[in-house]
């Protein structure tokens, strides 16, 4: 195949004859893109608007975009910008005592405007005690209307870390693969991170022994169910 020049749009695996109706994007090319939050949104935005415009399906779309962008996979290219998400998640000026939104820990979390989102999604944040300990808190979908406890810090340098920890483990597994039976068809899924994304189909399986394979390689295979 030939190689796309970095600042070229992207066309790469389109059939020949096919229309690419869809806004076409530039992306990263070369030996490999630096795995950041913008590399995910764009990544995941060409796919969509390829699998839309073209014979691949979403999946496939996804692998081309990850390959294209330097990647071995799809999931190589994911689970490094999440890593990448988690380092910077959690960042020295932690809010302490900030002032929420109204009905912040009364709110359906699809109910949540893009600019709370935005601000308070996945960040952790502190809330002062009476005796000088730290609640530490996150909304990150844990619960479904509110943000989720972490626990109770001495200290605020404890309190990072606990938020940092506790926030990357749940990160982990929000971003697993979930296995959706649709009729005849097995989905390998990773569920919406956030209330306004959309579910990213990940590998449609051919069946369950399929499915048990890809799932050791990529993720869990507990996560199949009969």
């Amino acid at each position: 195949m030939a190689a796309i020049h970095p600042t070229s749009t992207f066309r790469r695996g389109v059939p020949a004859g096919s229309t690419f109706s869809a806004e076409e994007i530039e992306m990263p090319t070369g030996s490999r893109a630096a795995p950041t939050a913008t590399l995910l949104a764009k990544s995941k935005k060409t796919a969509k608007a390829l699998a839309k415009s073209t014979e691949l399906t979403h999946a496939q779309a996804l692998e081309r975009v990850a390959e294209d962008a330097g990647y071995s996979s799809w999931r190589e290219l994911l689970r490094a910008c999440e890593s990448t998400g988690r380092t910077e998640s959690v960042k020295d000026d932690m809010p302490v005592d900030p002032e929420l939104p109204p009905d912040f820990d009364n709110t359906p979390n699809e109910e949540r405007s893009t600019e709370e989102l935005d601000t308070w999604w996945d960040r952790p944040f502190a809330q002062t005690r009476s005796d000088g300990t730290f609640d530490v808190r996150c909304l990150e979908g844990g619960a479904w209307d509110r943000a989720t406890f972490y626990g109770t810090a001495d200290t605020l340098e404890a309190a990072r870390l606990l938020a940092k920890t506790k926030l990357a483990n749940w990160q982990k597994c929000r971003s697993a693969p979930t296995v959706f039976l649709s009729g005849s068809e097995i989905k390998l899924i990773r569920m919406p991170q956030r209330p306004d994304d959309d579910a990213e189909v990940l590998y449609v399986a051919k069946d369950q022994e399929d499915a048990t394979r890809w799932l050791e390689e990529h993720g869990n295979s507990e996560n199949f169910k009969e």
